[in-house]
């Protein structure tokens, strides 16, 4: 699956018992998760950040050190992540900006992994992981001062009351470049291992100062942008707090910073109990020079029933009661209507057969070039006639890059836009 790509960029501070900071004019975001390890008291940390391969940019560093603190215990410590192995690989570039450079030629993105095993000294309901990084990009429109002030990820946990709790892990990459005037669905989901409920939360973005123990610093925004309103957009920016997906349509040329927060709940217990949380800091580019990427149907065979040639076809059995419809190119996960509603299906007696549901097929970093469109009645003609449409949510699915897939219905004389046609193999 492709993955997208920013301008944009960071280097890690050196060390957290430090008093002074690395200036390094290139952080872009990062987050901060943990996992139970199954013995007492100590999890996994891991560190993501995101740095570009600018020439003359720093390099990331040889080691990032978390601070760990519990008011209720009396302890702040510091704990060493070293990269993972084969850590620091480019992430392909996106296709929505025309630029064939790679890191090689300082032009691109690193994905960078560091992890290391901590020993809690006792169980607490407090403990809070952090890390903090010197500076952020000059390049940001929507921050007071951004070249001053760096980027603090934490991640809390109550290992008293949830001892083997592991927190949420984002499931997407948070690099990515936006067109103006496109509607894009940015996912911010995460799972968890213990199948928590999860809530998502758009909040301010953070510096630390001091020692470790670390003291978040609340980060002013620009007017009139908010943790809630934090770039220009047509009709303002929605938060799922159900699922992380972020919707939008961007109407500047900016570069803005985001800050989800992620809590997890027990739900076993009435009222429901917060396990622990996560918080992702990103930043991202809203251009306008954006290539046009247009999704179609896959022209997968044709076939000749009785005489008539019919294209594009999907093949189906009799009964089915659904069928996957390949893409020429990748659409945004949340541009497909989850009723259905893309999409339309007519039977050869010219009455439609209800579609109910639609879902992407493996919906990877917020992006599918499949979707499986369900039936209300079994596939028992020999041709069905599907079309795509635009659905309740007020789109016929989004590229990459925001542009909509054409709507089809049945009059247009180009196989590209041609009707889809679901043949049935077996009849008995």
């Amino acid at each position: 699956m492709k993955k997208l790509f920013t301008l944009l960029s960071f280097v890690l501070a050196a060390g957290l018992l430090s008093t002074e900071k690395v200036q390094a004019t290139h952080c872009q975001g990062a987050d901060l998760t943990y996992t139970y390890t199954g013995n007492p008291n100590e999890y996994l940390l891991t560190l993501r950040f995101y740095k570009d391969c600018a020439l003359g940019s720093s390099g990331a560093p040889p080691i990032a050190t978390i601070c760990y603190q519990s008011a209720n215990a009396g302890v702040s410590n510091t704990l060493d992540l070293y990269p993972i192995p084969g850590t620091g690989q480019p992430i392909p570039n996106s296709l929505c900006i025309t630029n064939t450079g790679n890191c090689a030629s300082g032009v691109g993105t690193q994905e960078w992994i560091y992890q290391g095993t901590v020993t809690l000294p006792s169980a607490q309901t407090d403990w809070v992981f952090g890390y903090e990084l010197c500076c952020r990009n000059g390049a940001i429109t929507t921050l007071v001062t951004p070249l001053n002030v760096g980027i603090f990820v934490s991640t809390y946990l109550n290992n008293l009351d949830f001892p083997t709790n592991s927190s949420p892990v984002f499931s997407s990459i948070p690099v990515t470049v936006f067109c103006v005037n496109n509607q894009f669905f940015y996912p911010q989901g995460a799972t968890d291992i213990d199948g928590d409920s999860l809530h998502y939360t758009l909040v301010a973005p953070q510096d630390a100062g001091g020692f470790c123990p670390l003291t978040p610093i609340i980060l002013s925004y620009v007017s009139p942008f908010t943790p809630t309103n934090p770039l220009t957009t047509l009709s303002g920016t929605t938060l799922d707090a159900n699922t992380g997906l972020i919707s939008f349509t961007p109407t500047a040329i900016e570069q803005a910073v985001i800050c989800v927060l992620v809590e997890e709940f027990d739900t076993t217990q009435v009222p429901a109990v917060k396990k622990g949380s996560v918080k992702r800091d990103l930043q991202i580019v809203i251009t306008q020079n954006c290539n046009v990427i247009q999704p179609y149907p896959t022209l997968i065979d044709s076939t000749v029933i009785n005489g008539t040639t019919y294209t594009n076809v999907i093949y189906a059995n009799c009964a089915d009661t659904s069928v996957i419809v390949t893409l020429t190119e990748e659409v945004q996960c949340g541009s497909i209507a989850a009723d259905g509603s893309d999409f339309r299906a007519i039977r050869p007696n010219g009455q439609p057969n209800p579609i109910f549901k639609a879902d992407p097929v493996n919906c990877t970093n917020g992006r599918t070039d499949s979707v499986r469109v369900y039936f209300y009645f079994p596939l028992t003609q020999i041709r069905t006639a599907l079309y795509i449409k635009k659905g309740t949510d007020g789109n016929t699915m989004l590229s990459e890059c925001g542009n909509s897939i054409y709507e089809t219905d049945g009059t247009d004389t180009t196989t590209i836009n041609d009707t889809i046609s679901i043949i049935v193999q077996d009849t008995s």
